[in-house]
């Protein structure tokens, strides 16, 4: 049998305006709307932080949810949930327990399921327990039962520093990590998992990535995944739905040593113009201030006031003269303080203080025995 799995993952709703956010969401409802799906699964993080219910995101959340649900019950699609980390979903995903039903579950602690005929599925949310007992608590379900696609919320020991992976094998440790080489080898499909934005693959591994983008340096692009798995033959293909409606974050680089008037104007039509043609478009211009030429303040300061009322631009500077300097300075003081340090220092008596000084100025090697005989010269009797 091969079945068509719709992924969705990271949403955190609380990150960025919920207004966006259920706008973003359309591509989801689309999908699931036009493509022949079978299961519906979404990898957790539904969350960004604890939301009081009447907030607006968390509205939104609940109206979107209940959105995609309807058309999920509507075309006959299962749906199945999993928790994310602790520190955003909290206990959030209990808001949806009314809506579950045979066709829509959540799952808190390891759980398998025979989600669809032929296709063995493990359920893997983040849970607060080092992976020593992790394994332990779940040996039966994991080892013991066939699987054919693992769904996941969290870290590998591939993605990770190996000084993490060691610190989650502590006794005391409720970092949970996951081992690629001992899944791969118990799960016939693929491994499918949220909580990583970045969307990467590594061999039979897939972070299906965050759906939306909220800040600048996620260049990667945003959406869902699909996975297509034979029960039979155990191959699947993957293929990522690109979210068109995520929002946009472009950074540029601005060197003040090589800029002048005529850059900076150019700069700013640049802007202007994509800033027009993508609504979705946020801008962040960083500007070192790498030397310190007498107009480098007017023209900083006319660029800025020119978007000052544009909420879409946000600039940002970084005075590298200024550091250069405060790094030369903290460096003298060091020096002195290597030298002098011994002035400051008020377990160092006054005459032990004295002899240190006029030895280091003298370049002899004077005692406090001399520096009392040479002193009392000049004392009254």
């Amino acid at each position: 049998m091969i079945y068509n799995i719709l992924l969705d993952a990271d949403k955190h709703w609380g990150a960025m305006s919920p207004k966006k956010q259920y706008m973003s969401s359309y591509i989801t409802k689309r999908a699931l709307y036009d493509l022949p799906i079978d299961l519906y699964v979404n990898l957790g993080d539904l969350f960004d932080t604890k939301l009081l219910l009447n907030s607006k995101p968390a509205v939104y959340a609940i109206r979107d949810m209940q959105e995609k649900l309807a058309i999920c019950d509507a075309k006959g699609i299962k749906v199945r949930a999993i928790r994310g980390t602790r520190s955003h979903d909290y206990d959030q995903w209990e808001i949806f327990r009314k809506f579950e039903s045979e066709n829509f579950r959540i799952f808190t602690e390891n759980a398998i399921e025979e989600t669809l005929p032929g296709l063995n599925c493990i359920y893997c949310p983040d849970e607060n327990m080092n992976t020593s007992d992790y394994l332990h608590t779940y040996h039966e379900n994991i080892f013991e039962n066939p699987h054919d696609i693992a769904f996941f919320h969290g870290s590998f020991d591939v993605v990770l520093p190996r000084i993490v992976v060691q610190l989650s094998e502590d006794a005391l440790s409720t970092n949970l990590v996951y081992y690629y080489e001992m899944w791969s080898k118990i799960v016939n499909g693929p491994l499918l998992s949220g909580h990583w934005h970045d969307g990467n693959e590594i061999g039979s591994l897939i972070y299906v990535g965050s759906s939306d983008r909220w800040s600048f340096g996620e260049d990667e692009p945003k959406g869902l995944g699909l996975v297509q798995y034979d029960t039979e033959t155990h191959k699947y293909r993957y293929h990522k739905i690109e979210n068109i409606l995520a929002e946009n974050f472009k950074t540029y680089e601005v060197d003040t040593y090589i800029y002048n008037v005529d850059a900076y104007n150019a700069l700013s039509k640049l802007i202007d113009s994509e800033l027009e043609l993508d609504e979705m478009l946020n801008v962040r211009v960083k500007i070192a201030i790498t030397d310190d030429k007498p107009e480098n303040e007017t023209l900083i300061d006319a660029f800025r006031y020119y978007y000052a009322n544009e909420k879409r631009v946000k600039i940002v500077l970084v005075n590298q003269v200024q550091t250069e300097k405060k790094k030369k300075q903290q460096k003298e003081e060091s020096e002195l303080d290597e030298i002098y340090g011994y002035i400051r220092d008020p377990n160092v008596s006054y005459p032990e203080k004295i002899r240190r000084f006029v030895n280091f100025m003298s370049g002899k090697n004077y005692t406090l025995e001399d520096i009392d005989r040479f002193v009392s010269k000049y004392l009254p009797e």
